[in-house]
This record gives structure tokens, C-alpha cells and sequence, in this order.
């Protein structure tokens, strides 16, 4: 056998599995069937503060000409977070006012958000809202406090906005820069 062809060889085998499913996320996004599902002003605050999206009537009605058996529920994933399209929640938070639903991400036999709600609730776990306030578990802290938290021990997770105000994101990628900050679980 030739070098050219152990080349190609090689390149059938490794390639195709370190592309996962075959494509990035930015290409996911505008190519994977989806619903957009847009937030009341009292949803974005929930999305922003907790992660976590509860449907209206109409909302979960809509969901259901395309889904089977809709939560009530959904865990949100962030748009930093993940880097590849294997890897995303079925419901990620794609603007300030609209969460984007996956359907090929959808399972109706499991609950494939759940992570995206439990992990907001572990120790070291942060999320951002809309106007680049901080919470943790729920509760809002200061920044100087999350940075005090960020500064010790082995760094904290923050799952940022789509849109951060450009002074908090600036502060956030100074952090990110020192390894004291990251968006990715």
C-alpha cells in the first residue's frame, strides 16, 4: 500500500470520528429544523435567572404539532456552552426573548434538559441574565462576590446571555483570560 493511500485511509477512519455528528454548531443553527419559542417578559427574567423555561398553554400547544408528549419544563442551555451540535440541550437560549427549541435534540421518552436545570444548582455554578446581573441557585449576587467566589478554589462555570452588556463582558473575559471563568460545562 502506498503513503497517498494509507493517507486516505487514515483520513476515513480518524476524520469521521472527531466530527461527532458531522457538523458545528454555528452550522446546526441555521440548518437543524427548530421552533422558536418567544419569551413574555416575565419568562425572560425566569430564562435569565434560573435557566429554566416553563411553557404557557399556547407555547406547549405549538410545541405539540411538531413534539410528542411536551414538558412542562424545559432546562436551557446557553449559547456559549456547548461546541458542537452532539452536544446541545434541545432548548438553548438563542436571543434575549426567544428560546429555540432542537427537534432532532427532543426525546419524549426522556428528558434530555434535566441536566441543563440540575447543574444551576450545584456550588460553583453561576448564570448571567439579559442586563448582565449574576445568579446563583436562583438568587442574585454581587459581581464583586462572584469574582471573590471566582478568584478562590478551582474557578466557577457562568452561563452567559446571547447578549451581554459590553462592560460586563469585558470584565467576564478578563476572568475567562486568567482561567478564573468558564462558559463551557
Amino acid at each position: 500500500m502506498n503513503t497517498l493511500t494509507r493517507v486516505i485511509v487514515c483520513l476515513l477512519f480518524v476524520v469521521p470520528s472527531a466530527l461527532a455528528d458531522g457538523f458545528r454548531l454555528s452550522f446546526a443553527l441555521e440548518t437543524s429544523p427548530h421552533v422558536i419559542v418567544h419569551l413574555s417578559p416575565e419568562q425572560i427574567i425566569e430564562v435569565g435567572r434560573t435557566r429554566r423555561l416553563v411553557l404557557t398553554q399556547e407555547q406547549k400547544q405549538k410545541l405539540a404539532y411538531n413534539l410528542k408528549n411536551v414538558p412542562d419544563v424545559f432546562g436551557v442551555e446557553s449559547m456559549g456552552e456547548p461546541d458542537c451540535s452532539c452536544c446541545i440541550s434541545p432548548a438553548m437560549w438563542t436571543d434575549t426573548d426567544k428560546v429555540t427549541i432542537w427537534l432532532h435534540k427532543y426525546s419524549s421518552e426522556k428528558d434530555l434538559s434535566e441536566y441543563y436545570r440540575t447543574v444551576r444548582q450545584q456550588d460553583r455554578h453561576f448564570v448571567m441574565d439579559s442586563e448582565g446581573r449574576i445568579f446563583h441557585k436562583g438568587t442574585e449576587v454581587s459581581f464583586d462576590r462572584f469574582s471573590d467566589i471566582a478568584n478562590t478554589g478551582d474557578g466557577v462555570q457562568l452561563a452567559m446571555p446571547p447578549i451581554c452588556p459590553p462592560d460586563v463582558e469585558k470584565k467576564i473575559d478578563d476572568m475567562k483570560s486568567r482561567g478564573r471563568v468558564s462558559s463551557r460545562l
